[in-house]
């Protein structure tokens, strides 16, 4: 389901595996790390210089050591991102790129620029794909990498500096997300960019970091931003991995068979025809796709505190964190459609329709790592209860739905499905297709958790952080907990119809009531009895007239013989 991301390491540890330094003499042998990892990835070129150009820090030296991108097609959904920047396909019909942003709040408001220079260059910099542009080829409709030295990286085009002068405040923020949306990369450099805000109005200031989402898949490219801070002080130690929990399924064996060939079923159609989501004030409208947008507007909730969080899920049977932020999303949904008077409600309580939140999977194994930054995921796709009693009917609702994802091979299967379709469908047939039919869910949700201390970048104290991301759809939602916090950042297109500070508010008192219901309740509460699906029950009915016609079969069999 959605799997916060974190980093499991320090992040020292962490960069070291990303730049996938080789500890070797050049020579032209491939090495057996080099064998491996070329058996397990077989488009990377293991790319060797035999002689290089070593700068003073020999930093050009250790990039030849490493395994580079050079001649590397993108995977399909590195293409598929890559397009929009690339493809005249894609740029004549207005298709706007796919970012993913940092904003990190730090506590000094006029830090030396030349400190986070250094920090990205000797931090980002290790990273083959930060030192790569993308090559678009109309023939093949491909698109590859072309590796650019580290000495010819422009550090000062890639970390600007800006000075707030005391007023730089939200709306500058909201101007900043939509001009960096709005602006075309320049691919003779490598897509990414760093502004650095002096002097806030709030008196701090703010690193705002944008990636193109072609660089890598979500999961890869937070965790690369969250090794760029510094390692936790001397005896913080909030690295661990994660335990997965190996616990059975609550389902029944028939209910876990109906389960699984739904998801192969909807896996296949999620592909093929996934489903599209009514119109909402969520959602932009059909007719205004193609249009430039106005703007992006930007807004954050109050900070949630996470032991009230965790306490809420000690009182629930069986719940994550996860299922508690689902489910208030789907009270703050309803209070929202009803606030506004949107005319999807009905149409969701009157006609059946559903409102889907897309978010990303790791199908990574918990023996991969994101060292090649590859695409390893899914795009899963949640349908939101709205249409629920009280809020514990929508936790438990949610929780239900969630399970049922957990168990199924609905991600591996659409995903193996994508990755076909992205390879053989031709660039012009999907610039149409995104530009005529758009984002079909209402929204996109990510989830990330940051560390759990005062964390540092270049030695000055981290305020606050977020992640977002800016895409040509209309809402997105991402969820990230730091220092004991958790916050919920909301961006909306404003060629949508909705207002997202009033989004804002149904999510923050969606917090309260769902907290109200649950702590207030003496003891545990219980999940509800599940039922079981006709389907289940057909099976069941079926195992059992074949178990009980074995006897019968061998017995006539016996009399047979005689």
């Amino acid at each position: 389901m959605l799997e916060a991301v974190t980093l499991n390491e320090v992040p020292s540890v962490a960069r070291q595996r990303f730049s996938l330094v080789q500890n070797n003499d050049i020579e032209d042998v491939e090495t057996a790390t080099e064998v491996a990892t070329r058996r397990r990835n077989p488009s990377i070129l293991l790319h060797r210089v035999a002689s290089v150009k070593v700068t003073g820090d020999g930093k050009d030296l250790n990039d030849a050591l490493r395994i580079s991108v050079a001649g590397r097609r993108g995977s399909a959904f590195t293409k598929f991102f890559a397009l929009a920047s690339t493809s005249r396909s894609f740029i004549e019909r207005g298709v706007r790129p796919t970012l993913i942003n940092a904003m990190l709040f730090f506590s000094d408001p006029n830090p030396d620029p030349e400190d986070f220079r250094r920090v990205i260059s000797e931090r980002l910099l290790d990273i083959p794909r930060f030192r790569s542009t993308f090559r678009f080829e109309e023939e093949d409709g491909s698109v590859h990498w072309d590796p650019v030295a580290r000495s010819e990286v422009d550090i000062q085009y890639h970390v600007q500096v800006k000075d707030g002068r005391g007023k730089f405040d939200h709306e500058d923020i909201e101007e900043l997300i939509t001009e960096t949306y709005l602006t075309d990369w320049d691919l003779s450099k490598p897509l990414w960019q760093i502004t650095l805000v002096t002097n806030t109005k709030d008196g701090r200031s703010m690193m705002f970091c944008t990636f193109d989402h072609a660089i890598g898949d979500g999961v890869a490219m937070l965790k690369v931003m969250l090794s760029l801070l510094d390692d936790p002080p001397d005896g913080v130690n909030t690295f661990q991995k994660p335990r997965r929990k190996n616990k059975h399924s609550s389902m029944r064996f028939s209910s876990q068979i109906v389960n699984f060939c739904a998801g192969v079923r909807d896996g296949i159609r999620g592909a093929l025809a996934p489903p599209s989501d009514p119109p909402s004030s969520l959602k932009i409208p059909k007719e205004r796709l193609g249009e430039e947008t106005p703007g992006k507007a930007f807004v954050q909730t109050k900070a949630f505190d996470l032991d009230e969080i965790q306490s809420m899920k000690s009182k629930l049977e069986g719940a994550t964190v996860n299922d508690v932020m689902m489910a208030i999303f789907a009270i703050g949904l309803r209070r929202y459609f009803e606030e506004v008077n949107d005319p999807v409600l009905e149409s969701i309580i009157s006609e059946g329709q559903k409102i889907h939140a897309e978010f990303p999977v790791n199908l990574r194994s918990q023996s991969q790592d994101v060292s090649e930054m590859g695409s390893k995921l899914a795009v899963g796709s949640f349908n939101f209860p709205v249409n629920h009693k009280d809020p514990i009917d929508a936790f438990w609702q949610c929780k239900v739905r969630i399970d049922e994802m957990k168990s199924s091979p609905f991600f591996l299967v659409k995903q193996k499905m994508t990755d076909s379709l992205l390879k053989n469908v031709p660039v012009e047939t999907l610039a149409k297709n995104c530009a005529e039919e758009g984002v079909r869910s209402t929204l996109v949700i990510s989830n990330v958790i940051g560390p759990q201390y005062e964390s540092s970048m270049a030695g000055y104290a981290l305020n606050d952080i977020n992640f977002t991301v800016t895409y040509p759809g209309g809402l997105y939602c991402g969820v990230l907990t730091y220092n004991g916090k958790m916050r919920i950042s909301l961006i909306l297109d404003k060629l949508t119809d909705g207002n997202v500070t009033t989004l804002r508010n149904c999510l923050e008192s969606a917090y309260e009531d769902l907290k109200t219901a649950v702590l207030e309740e003496t003891g545990q509460i219980a999940a509800p009895s599940r039922g079981i699906s006709m389907a289940a029950k057909m099976l069941e009915g079926i195992f059992a007239v074949v178990v009980l016609s074995i006897p019968v079969l061998v017995a006539r069999s016996k009399w047979t013989k005689y």
